[in-house]
């Protein structure tokens, strides 16, 4: 448990700096809103991303004689405010290499679904074995990541208390879309 969350504040912490770029920096701050979406129902309440970040990190797969697997997470807020609500996707893929399939808590810790209903807060929630999460990529290549995603997500303080994920779809302009550093 602490190496996920150790994985997942290396993976949260260049997001958050990602989505404060300066004016300058034109090439990626002005996403195209058409091409990176992302919503989904937390507990039947309709959410949307309003700032989007794409991240990759690198895993050493321990089994398959330490080859690199790349991980990206997607992760997204859902207004510009200090206390923005966060939803953050998690896939790992063997070899570096993208590819369209499901990806949930079963293979990889680290894969799945984590909630902050606001940034700065003391809740987190993040999906597991118990509260499975399901993230389906149909489609990964050079162009897009596209996909849906649905499961529960339980608090990291209080295991009863559950939120559950449905509708949830996103398509990510890899050419457009916020890089985190």
């Amino acid at each position: 448990m602490k190496f996920r969350h150790l994985l997942l504040a290396c993976l949260l912490l260049p997001a958050i700096f990602a989505a404060c770029k300066k004016d300058s920096d034109k090439k990626n701050s002005q996403p195209v809103a058409a091409d990176n979406s992302l919503s989904f129902k937390l507990d039947g309440k309709d959410y949307s991303a309003k700032i989007m970040v794409l991240n990759a990190g690198v895993a050493i797969d321990n089994e398959d004689d330490n080859k690199e697997d790349t991980v990206y997470a997607i992760v997204a807020l859902t207004d510009s405010t200090a206390s923005s609500a966060q939803i953050m996707l998690t896939m790992t893929f063997r070899q570096g290499r993208p590819l369209p399939g499901n990806y949930g808590d079963t293979t990889y810790a680290s894969d799945g679904i984590n909630w902050v209903p606001a940034l700065g807060g003391n809740d987190f929630y993040q999906s597991s074995i118990t509260h499975y999460s399901v993230i389906q990529l149909s489609r990964a290549d050079n162009a897009y990541l596209e996909g849906t995603f649905n499961g529960e997500v339980a608090s990291t303080t209080d295991q009863d208390k559950v939120n559950k994920i449905s509708d949830g779809k996103f398509k990510i302009n890899m050419e457009t879309v916020t890089k985190g550093q």
